[in-house]
């Protein structure tokens, strides 16, 4: 049996943050994915954080005047061992996106207004493997083991969580126009 240790508040709730303005979500999107990489979340072919890996839910609902909502959700994960899992995931919610052309430092680019709604999470997932659900010493092993390494993994995990947090949010206030 898994048991979740949440890092951050449960899901859906989570750290938000949310900003309206003029950006370009697409080189957003670009970033957050390539950290997540760099960070080897979701590594089960290589180190990449592919979209079958990675992306679980994706609506667009489009309105007159060329409006649109896009919701995005990922869920993705990094095995750190046969015990312990890091569960990441990001819920992406855009309401009145529309694209408009802005110029930045001279070169006119597409870009993306609306308001933008970022919520993030995390936990630690415990005894995940097959080889630990039908384990007799399992209580045992968690009692003298596991409940120490277990404080180490959600404060390496909280630290790495809101690494990616302040650098998205950083990420964000460099590229408003």
């Amino acid at each position: 049996m898994e048991k979740i240790n949440w890092v951050t508040p449960p899901f859906p709730g989570g750290v938000r943050f949310r900003w309206q303005g003029v950006m370009d979500f697409g080189e957003l999107y670009r970033f957050m994915k390539w950290w997540l990489e760099d960070n080897e979340f979701c590594n089960d072919n290589g180190f990449t954080a592919d979209k079958k890996c990675m992306e679980k839910k994706y609506v667009e609902r489009r309105f007159a005047g060329g409006l649109r909502n896009v919701e995005i959700e990922w869920k993705t994960y990094r095995d750190r061992g046969d015990y312990f899992r890091y569960n990441l995931w990001v819920t992406f919610l855009i309401l009145g996106m529309t694209d408009e052309e802005g110029e930045v430092k001279g070169v006119k680019r597409k870009l993306n207004k609306g308001d933008f709604d970022i919520r993030m999470g995390a936990n630690v997932e415990t005894g995940y493997g097959e080889g630990w659900s039908k384990s007799v010493l399992k209580k045992i092993y968690f009692r003298f083991f596991i409940q120490k390494r277990l404080e180490m993994h959600k404060r390496y995990l909280y630290i790495l969580f809101y690494r990616f947090n302040n650098a998205v949010k950083e990420y964000v206030q460099k590229q408003r126009y």
